[in-house]
């Protein structure tokens, strides 16, 4: 242990035990209470690396990251403060976010990115508290050495590893999390995965490997799982009843056996060699997704599909509402005035998509309207990044909450990460997760602030006032829109492709600047109202406070 780094003084005099010719009781009773000090103290020992302060697991578990990546803890721990691992949309990895968190001392929550810290070495020290890691790979371009993970974690509950690429991970050993969760291990060369370590395992994504069999015997609780995209044969789910969530395309199954499973509300199983689909064990089922070639569709009759399905009942799934594909070839069958090349444009077949409000104010606008789409006139779509509040805080930070009137007010403190997207004047700010998606307002308040992960920057190209381009989307027409192209049956979303496909009525230039520039009156004139109103509390105050002294 560096001296030099505690932050609590040693005494001069080491504590010491009682002499031999103390009573044996009294001396056993003074050197258990001797051991109980020191293991006291040295749990309250912090250890200053640059910014941060560590307790002694902690303090040495960095040093050993460091020494194995040849540079200085402080220089190590900059890069973790600054990593963390976000869904992306692009790939279709959901996931709840990870950022570097650090609570009295302990590190709770970190992101390791192999292309900054290239080397992860298998030496853990005891007592770390550790819940949430995540590893990283982004870099396409990079030459990486095989790797095995043997992470050492007793605490820890998610384990994610998100490689943008094939990454030669070859093992992975869970023996040292026995509380894990959630286990997300994507796009590697593990080619087996032991689960007997993790009984408590929940949520299982596994996608993209070379695996060729998985045991569920060791998991009963698993709910969620995506084994989509190895080598699988079999799937036995009898172990595990309690499954919602089943995601096992482009695999090698020629058969699935889903009455084990009787609560199933979501299956993807496209890409797979499956003959026959027998949906009665399952009438919960909300969303199938099970292949191409889609022929025709009739709920509650039969419906001919491509590929090695030639027949699929759906009468026995009632509640679903929600019908994917692949690779189209042709269509003979039509809903009501929906037509089936319009679902395939959406890749979507539900009820919410084609609303006959949604469809009407679309064909509308298409007609008879000049519009164009908002991605065409926007410079940026970010995703904003969940913070923590502090009063203290560097930067303003704003979530859904502080939209009020089509503006972002009274904004929060934070200390952001470093990368951490940023808001400016005269941009829009977008909720797209949650029970309020569709809820905007513009930075009109701050010259720059930083965002919750659940909105969605908007930053006009200069092809469109701002001010006219957030009463067009707050309004009825675009609210309609957005909620059209919402996705998830308990926990929303919106995704930003989807926020692209909305239609922006066009007027002239000078009458599009005419409503900007009433717009930006208005907001003006709140924040005077406001001002007024403060002024006017203050000035009650003042003349009930003199008038209870006289």
């Amino acid at each position: 242990m560096d001296q030099d780094k505690s932050l609590i003084p040693k005494p001069e005099t080491e504590l010491t035990s009682s002499q031999p010719s103390t009573h044996p009781v009294i001396s056993r009773m003074t050197e258990g209470l001797l051991a109980q000090a020191r293991q006291t103290a040295l749990q309250q020992a912090r250890y200053r690396v640059g910014d941060y302060e560590l307790r002694e697991p902690d303090y040495r578990q960095i040093r050993i990251w460091a020494e194995a990546n040849a540079m200085e803890p402080e220089e190590l721990l900059a890069i973790l403060a600054g990593s963390s691992l976000e869904p992306d949309e692009d790939t279709g990895d959901e996931f709840e976010s990870i950022h570097f968190h650090l609570q009295d001392g302990a590190l709770l929550s970190l992101v390791w990115d192999l292309d900054r810290l290239p080397r992860f070495p298998d030496r853990w020290v005891k007592g770390l508290r550790l819940l949430a890691l995540g590893f990283v790979a982004k870099d396409k371009g990079v030459e990486r050495e095989e790797m095995t993970l043997l992470p050492q974690a007793p605490a820890l509950r998610r384990l994610v590893c998100i490689y943008r690429s094939r990454f030669p991970l070859t093992k992975l050993d869970l023996m040292g999390m026995p509380l894990l969760t959630e286990l997300i291990c994507l796009r590697t060369q593990i080619r087996e995965l032991d689960l007997s370590p993790v009984p408590g395992l929940t949520e299982l994504d596994c996608r993209g490997n070379q695996l060729r069999e998985l045991d569920f015997s060791p998991v009963p609780e698993l709910t969620t799982l995506n084994c989509g995209g190895n080598q699988l044969r079999k799937l036995n789910l009898s172990p595990v009843p309690g499954l919602t969530e089943l995601y096992c395309y482009e695999n090698q199954l020629s058969e699935l056996d889903l009455s084990p499973v009787l609560n199933l509300v979501q299956l993807r199983c496209f890409g797979n060699q499956l003959n026959e689909l027998d949906l009665s064990p399952v009438p919960r089922l909300t969303e199938l997704s099970c292949g191409g070639g889609l022929i025709a569709i009739i709920f509650g009759a039969k419906a001919g599909l491509g590929n090695q399905l030639s027949e699929l009942d759906l009468s026995p799934v009632p509640g679903l509402a929600k019908l994917r594909f692949d690779k189209p070839v042709g269509y003979t069958a039509r809903f009501s005035v929906v037509g089936l090349s319009d679902s395939v444009s959406a890749n979507r077949l539900d009820a919410q998509c084609f609303s006959p409000e949604a469809v009407f104010y679309e064909d509308w606008l298409l007609k008879h309207a000049n519009c164009d789409r908002l991605s065409l006139l926007l410079a940026s779509t970010v995703k904003g990044r969940q913070q923590a509040e502090a009063e203290t805080g560097t930067t303003d930070y704003c979530s859904i909450k502080h939209i009020t009137g089509r503006e972002i007010v009274g904004a929060s403190k934070a200390y952001p990460a470093a990368g951490a997207p940023t808001a400016r004047k005269d941009d829009l700010l977008l909720a797209i997760t949650g029970a309020t998606i569709g809820k905007i307002g513009i930075v009109n308040r701050y010259d720059n602030l930083v965002f919750s992960g659940d909105m969605l920057r908007l930053r006009a190209n200069g092809s469109i006032n701002p001010h006219y381009l957030l009463l067009t989307l707050d309004h009825h027409l675009g609210q309609v829109q957005f909620n059209r192209w919402i996705t998830g049956s308990t926990n929303g979303h919106l995704a930003p492709r989807d926020v692209g496909r909305v239609l922006v009525p066009r007027l002239a230039p000078e009458q599009e600047e005419q409503i900007a520039a009433l717009v930006a009156e208005s907001l003006e004139k709140r924040q005077e109202s406001e001002h007024l109103l403060d002024q006017a509390k203050s000035r009650v105050e003042q003349l009930i406070e003199e008038a209870v002294r006289t």
